[in-house]
């Protein structure tokens, strides 16, 4: 059927299990195992990104000690999150296993780039103008390699037929762009 979809399997899944028959009555289909994903996924997803984000957070806040410093950095993750979820949308990639793996790798990268800049922020001398400016004229170049170089090593998964390496390459050149976006212009706007 055209139609069969997550939405439909769980519709009809409901449907067998009111029809009172018990375990004498199951759905089945070949596709069940993929629309099965497409049921969970959501929910599978923001369960690992929180505890992505909850790990990280844990790490910033032992390693800097800084409640202010970790809070800063936990609103730029979530802004990063979000934004690579729209970047996602903006492609018209579909949330499934394929695009989860680089969605959470991508996380740890933002979250990198804004952790340099911040990181310098908060060890430069002088107002919150001055010590945003330290930071960018400090860190901005060596965050810009790091996003450039990235990019360019994943560009080769561009010329590739598999749909892992396109969805691969996608994500993390959304990754690259999100997390310099965040580094070199949200965060210092922020801080400042």
């Amino acid at each position: 059927v055209r139609d069969y979809n997550a939405e439909a399997m769980l519709a009809l899944r409901g449907t067998v299990a009111g029809s009172g028959l018990g375990h004498a009555a199951i759905s089945h289909s070949l596709a069940d195992i993929y629309h099965e994903q497409d049921a969970i996924m959501l929910g599978y997803t923001f369960r690992n990104l929180g505890m992505l984000i909850a790990a990280v957070m844990t790490a910033v806040l032992v390693l800097s000690a800084g409640v202010v410093f970790t809070i800063l950095i936990c609103v730029c993750v979530l802004s990063c999150c979000a934004h690579m979820l729209g970047w996602m949308m903006l492609l018209g990639m579909p949330l499934n296993a394929l695009s989860l793996i680089p969605l959470l790798l991508s996380v740890g990268l933002c979250i990198d780039y804004s952790m340099h800049i911040a990181h310098a922020f908060w060890v430069a001398p002088g107002t919150s103008e001055e010590r945003a400016s330290i930071a960018l004229r400090s860190k901005a170049v060596a965050v810009t390699n790091g996003a450039v170089s990235t990019a360019l090593s994943q560009s080769l998964l561009l010329f590739g037929k598999s749909l892992v390496f396109t969805t691969f390459f996608k994500v993390m050149m959304g990754m690259a762009i999100v997390g310099l976006f965040h580094a070199l212009l949200v965060l210092p706007a922020f801080l400042s």
